[in-house]
């Protein structure tokens, strides 16, 4: 691949070539030819196993950070109504000093 692509320019080239490639070759060869003009309509990004890959990390990124808020919410709840860091963090499955940054953390309110 280094001989056939010298720059980060030419090599990005080649990358989306082979990319391209994989989808013709993996698309439907009676619809491959219906479409031959049209590769627009072909050619979609989620078709694309590098955006579906994406969209999967994403996902898992954002239920995590949702679980974190809920987490945090809990922590605060349960120190309001006076329980000690020890408690809350057996309660949560945490770490204390992950609790104790919970806690000195804001919370912004969802309306």
């Amino acid at each position: 691949m280094d001989a056939s692509a010298s720059g980060d320019l030419e090599r990005s080239k080649y990358f989306n070539q082979l990319r391209i490639l994989l989808q013709l070759r993996n698309y439907n060869i009676d619809q491959k030819f219906k479409n031959m003009f049209s590769v627009s309509d072909f050619f979609k990004p989620e078709r694309d196993f590098l955006y579906k890959d994406g969209v999967i990390v994403g996902m898992a990124k954002g239920i995590a950070k949702g679980e974190a808020k809920v987490q945090q919410k809990c922590a605060r709840i349960l120190k309001d109504l006076g329980h000690d860091v020890a408690f809350i963090s057996s309660k949560l499955g945490i770490p204390e000093e992950n609790v104790k940054k919970m806690l000195k953390a804001r919370i912004r309110k969802v309306n």
